[in-house]
């Protein structure tokens, strides 16, 4: 049943009680008795949509799917995690005249190991110095993403994102760190360095 954080239902023959976080009744309604505990709640909750609280919303009966599930359109296309670089959009340096540093840490960096095809996971540290764009950090997020399913080696994946974020940026300076998970008992740490 979806309602507020703060209210309580409780199930109890002949009748349901919904309470507020202050013990205030805000509905009761009567359930035929036939119906189990469960059963009763859905009733309750599906006979709630002529409530006039509006804490009382009505639910799906248990078994049947929100028709959006299955439907809705992946994040990225085809195209976009065949070149993660068109996913970077960029937006003007409001102090293109000042030298300061920004640090993205993306701590749930995946790929997929091309030699045993299992998942690496990774953090993934970007810090640079912008000279006239910044990376837009939902775009920089997304072409993470992009990565889940690549089959790439470490270096590949950082020495790629570092070349991808000069190409777009420009930057005065640029580190991209990749801090792999353990795997086989090491711990791989790749840096890669940019200086205009």
């Amino acid at each position: 049943m979806r309602r507020r954080k703060d209210h309580r239902v409780y199930v109890g023959k002949p009748s349901i009680l919904a309470y507020d976080s202050s013990c205030t009744t805000i509905e009761t309604r009567a359930v035929p008795q036939t119906r189990s505990p469960v059963d009763a709640l859905l009733y309750f909750c599906n006979m709630s949509s002529h409530s006039t609280h509006p804490a009382i919303t009505p639910v799906q009966a248990p078994g049947q799917s929100p028709a959006h599930l299955g439907q809705k359109p992946g994040l990225l296309s085809a195209s976009q995690i065949e070149q993660p670089v068109t996913i970077l959009d960029t937006f003007p340096n409001p102090r293109p005249a000042r030298d300061y540093q920004i640090k993205f840490v993306f701590p749930e960096f995946t790929s997929i190991c091309p030699v045993t095809g299992q998942p690496d996971f990774a953090t993934i540290t970007v810090s640079y110095t912008p000279d006239q764009k910044c990376v837009e950090m939902k775009s920089l997020k997304l072409y993470f993403l992009a990565y889940r399913n690549k089959g790439i080696f470490y270096e590949g994946v950082v020495n790629t994102i570092l070349d991808d974020l000069v190409f777009k940026l420009s930057p005065r300076h640029m580190t991209v760190v990749g801090e792999f998970n353990a795997r086989g008992g090491t711990v791989g740490v790749i840096t890669a360095t940019h200086s205009s």
